[in-house]
């Protein structure tokens, strides 16, 4: 109780100081705990609270957004029983300690994180190769193929090596009844992504800035789907009720290839995750969107 009143009086005193002053000078982040800390430690008592979280997200680039939380919260007690009893030389400590594991790792994407990590083993040879060391030049480098047939083949043949079928084109194959006029765009060597801005509107950018002003964004996709597909140049109908048909056609027509490819790459892998990380490969490579399911 006298280390509580006089704990208040120290504080009455610093009352001039600014509180971010009395917080920074004092030894512990929590302070003395009204008093409660001296008395303890009179006692031989000593507590200790830790917290420790960890959060890593991916709020720019990469294919998708995320985030991951963990968090550590122990209570550490330690207590010298030769002040609080008089057993000389003994000390006596507890502790617990909970773990909050927040998202866990996710092992379909392992085969993801593989390859991320081959790409950059193979970058870091590359450079490596002109690089001196004590090892010679190129000794931590990727080997190179040993012959253009070990490579990935272009988009059509994998496609007819899983589904036995050629890759409808976009939008052409998507066009059935659509007429009348439209708008001739020339598409840019750069990515395009689909934004929107505070006044509602819709844009195309590029890493330079804005490309053009869609409508919305059916005809922000149908621009996007056309460039993913290779194509220099593209005509938007005019008719947004045509856009909209083609976009939707063409969305359903992916995720319908999608479950089939899928299927087909899990009966012969027999594994989610592979037959998941296959299917991505064979989208990218043909330049397909992830359309939600």
């Amino acid at each position: 109780m006298f280390a509580v009143f006089a704990t208040f009086a120290e504080a009455v005193d610093l009352r001039g100081a600014s509180w971010i002053d009395n917080w920074l000078a004092q030894p512990q982040l929590m302070g003395n705990w009204f008093g409660a800390r001296a008395a303890l430690a009179g006692w031989g008592i000593t507590p200790i609270v830790r917290y420790g979280p960890d959060m890593q997200a991916n709020v720019l680039g990469g294919q998708r957004r995320g985030k991951a939380y963990a968090g550590d919260f122990a209570i550490d007690v330690t207590v010298d029983l030769e002040k609080l009893s008089g057993a000389r030389g003994l000390t006596f400590g507890v502790s617990g300690d909970w773990t909050k594991s927040g998202i866990r790792f996710r092992w379909n994407l392992l085969p993801d994180v593989l390859a991320c990590l081959r790409k950059q083993v193979k970058v870091l040879g590359d450079a490596e190769k002109n690089e001196p060391s004590l090892f010679g030049p190129g000794a931590f480098a990727e080997p190179e193929p040993e012959s253009a047939a070990t490579a990935e083949g272009p988009c059509a043949d994998r496609l007819v090596d899983v589904l036995g079928e050629n890759l409808k084109a976009f939008p052409t194959d998507f066009l059935a009844g659509v007429g009348g006029k439209g708008t001739r765009i020339r598409l840019p060597g750069e990515s395009l992504r689909l934004e929107q801005e505070n006044t509602g509107a819709w844009i195309l950018k590029t890493q330079d800035g804005v490309f053009a002003k869609v409508r919305n964004p059916a005809e922000g996709n149908f621009i996007l789907y056309a460039q993913m597909r290779g194509l220099d140049e593209i005509i938007v109908p005019g008719a947004m009720i045509e856009v909209f048909k083609v976009v939707k056609g063409y969305e359903n027509y992916v995720r319908g290839l999608r479950a089939r490819v899928f299927a087909k790459l899990q009966k012969k892998a027999r594994q989610e995750s592979v037959a998941t990380y296959e299917t991505r490969k064979v989208f990218q490579r043909c330049g397909l969107p992830e359309l939600d399911a």
